[in-house]
């Protein structure tokens, strides 16, 4: 989440997977989830267009060949980010997960207004879209996202209350029949009728290709807290709880693997840092992260700039 996942995602709050796709990424490398599902989501590499006012741009996937083409491309994009990665050079970009929806990451990605209208220069709802259109684009702002949809094999969040809701409350209503058995399939859980039959019966086929899958939430804001200290739940499940914990996923999912689940770590090592338990849902899992070689100091700079992607920073 469940989505970099990745991202965030993850997972409560604007959090879920996070990915970027804005103009070129930067010379070093550095947090995630969207709040989630505020973090970062796994997505392949990505670097696109102009980020306009809201400063370095974030490639869409946290991979080696994401990260070394953000420095390729970031070489001498010294932009504010740069005090916080260090050395005057911003973060390569990654891709939020996390997480996940989230999991893990961020805020509205764009400013449009409701669906079928356009937004004025000062964010009013304009006519409806064909009324007197302008043709111009309701919202230049970058997404930090590209929208795809991801499986990064994020583990089972043993403590979520959603396990332990399978009994009838006072209505008799029981939320998860399955408790502890019950597995987010994510995009599939949509497809595969646990929550009753999808509007078209004929997209069960499509369940195959996207089970375990969750949307690649923005990274934008992910790193957004109403107070100092706020501990941020990221990616779809909020598994992971800090940017340094998504990118650290990112970087050695496939590094530390262990066949347990979340509390059952071998003695000897520790969870989330050198122990991952194994995925939730190992179907379509995405395997472009996991390994991506990443020293502790690059996690840190792309958690520091995955921190310039806050609404208003200053440097």
């Amino acid at each position: 989440m469940a989505a970099i996942a990745p991202v965030a995602v993850a997972a409560g709050g604007p959090t879920g997977h996070a990915a970027g796709a804005a103009n070129a990424a930067i010379a070093r490398i550095t947090t995630v989830g969207t709040g989630a599902d505020r973090a970062v989501k796994a997505i392949p590499a990505v670097a696109a267009g102009p980020a306009a006012a809201a400063g370095p741009a974030v490639a869409a996937g946290l991979t080696r060949a994401g990260v070394d083409a953000c420095r390729a491309a970031g070489a001498g994009h010294a932009a504010a980010a740069g005090a916080a990665a260090g050395g005057g050079a911003a973060g390569p970009a990654v891709a939020a997960v996390a997480g996940d929806r989230a999991a893990g990451a961020a805020g509205a990605a764009a400013a449009a207004g409701p669906a079928g209208l356009t937004v004025g220069a000062a964010g009013a709802a304009a006519a409806p879209v064909g009324a007197g259109d302008t043709g111009q684009a309701a919202s230049v702002q970058p997404l930090f996202t590209d929208t795809t949809y991801n499986n990064i094999g994020l583990p089972k969040n043993v403590k979520l209350p959603w396990y332990s809701e399978d009994t009838p409350d006072q209505w008799g209503f029981t939320g998860n029949p399955l408790g502890f058995g019950f597995t987010d399939e994510g995009m599939g859980l949509f497809l595969d009728g646990y929550y009753g039959a999808p509007p078209n019966l004929s997209w069960g086929t499509k369940l195959p290709q996207v089970e375990g899958k969750f949307q690649t939430s923005t990274a934008r804001n992910a790193a957004m807290v109403p107070y100092p200290g706020f501990v941020k739940a990221y990616m779809h499940n909020g598994y992971l709880t800090s940017l340094k914990e998504v990118v650290h996923f990112y970087n050695t999912r496939d590094v530390y693997p262990f066949p347990v689940l979340s509390g059952h770590c071998p003695q000897g090592t520790v969870e989330k840092v050198t122990c991952w338990p194994m995925p939730e849902d190992p179907n379509n899992e995405n395997t472009t992260i996991g390994k991506l070689g990443l020293t502790p100091e690059e996690e840190d700079d792309i958690v520091a700039y995955l921190q310039t992607l806050v609404d208003g920073y200053k440097p």
